[in-house]
């Protein structure tokens, strides 16, 4: 059985048929939250105004921020590393020579 175009742009609203009506009926949200979630709703009701790009571009800036602290975390380590090294063989010298 095909659907048409008419009832898959209603499909949303079998699971929820009167959500604005539950929304006005909460008790937790304010008022104000009450006409965004309703706002919400209905947008999503409606004709896609916009799309996503491609990319997220947020992310994908913080997991490269992410990656450059990992990488100076672990150089620093590193060096922390060579300069222990250094020390125990300075020590192991200068304890050979006495």
């Amino acid at each position: 059985m095909l659907l048409s175009s008419s009832k898959l742009d209603t499909l949303f609203d079998i699971g929820a048929p009167d959500a604005i009506e539950e929304i006005m009926k909460c008790r937790i949200l304010s008022v104000k939250k009450k006409q965004e979630d309703i706002d919400f709703y209905l947008d999503q009701k409606s004709e896609r105004r916009a799309a996503m790009s491609g990319s997220d571009t947020i992310f994908e800036s913080k997991a490269a921020a992410q990656l450059a602290r990992r990488e100076r975390i672990q150089s620093q380590k590193e060096k922390q590393v060579k300069q222990e090294d250094m020390v125990g063989l300075v020590g192991h010298v200068v304890s050979r020579q006495k």
